[in-house]
């Protein structure tokens, strides 16, 4: 990568504090020259940190904002089928994500619903600093590959604040597909 992963996710959520409201075309626009730079990113996304008092209202916003119209936040059931989320203090929902056409499943998905995914946020949070998942299945993914997410949180502006006591707005998100960042890593090498 050009930056390294927490140099890319830091700019992208300079762009998002300097411009709350963005829409998904300025999201793709700001994003697209990083993603082609950067192979070893399958997707970028920002998903909001949301809490249940917020949903009906979030979930009406961005309906109105997103490319792909009706929106809400969705979860993985037994059977690893997307279904509309449980009712719980907070989620993560997937807002934007890009390339949209080969990302569309994850749009509305809360990563807060999955103990991988959870344990990274809490640490980013706890931390107010990037973190990484372990291996996962992606929400994106109809084959069963394994990637990772790298996590940024964004936090509303609170001088003097404690990592562990500022109000998070949500996460910029890098998705890494293992097995091409493997590939790329060994391109040429191995033989």
């Amino acid at each position: 990568m050009l930056l390294g992963a927490a140099g890319l996710l830091l700019a992208i959520s300079h762009f998002i504090e300097a411009t709350p409201d963005f829409s998904f075309a300025q999201f793709e626009r700001f994003t697209r020259i990083t993603l082609q730079a950067n192979p070893d990113i399958f997707a970028l996304s920002f998903n909001d940190l949301v809490s249940d008092a917020q949903r009906l209202d979030y979930e009406k916003r961005i309906s109105a904002l997103s490319p792909l119209g009706p929106f809400q936040i969705t979860e993985r059931d037994a059977e690893r089928r997307l279904v509309r989320v449980g009712t719980r203090p907070e989620y993560v929902a997937v807002r934007y994500i890009v390339p949209l056409v080969k990302n569309q499943p994850a749009v509305g998905f809360d990563i807060h619903s999955e103990p991988i995914r959870r344990a990274a946020i809490e640490r980013a949070r706890r931390t107010n600093a990037m973190a990484v998942t372990a291996p996962i299945l992606l929400v994106q993914e109809q084959e069963k590959r394994v990637g990772l997410l790298e996590l940024l949180p964004i936090a509303a502006a609170t001088a003097g604040a404690s990592p562990e006591s500022l109000a998070h707005l949500g996460f910029v998100v890098a998705v890494v597909k293992v097995d091409e960042m493997i590939e790329i890593a060994t391109r040429g090498v191995i033989r």
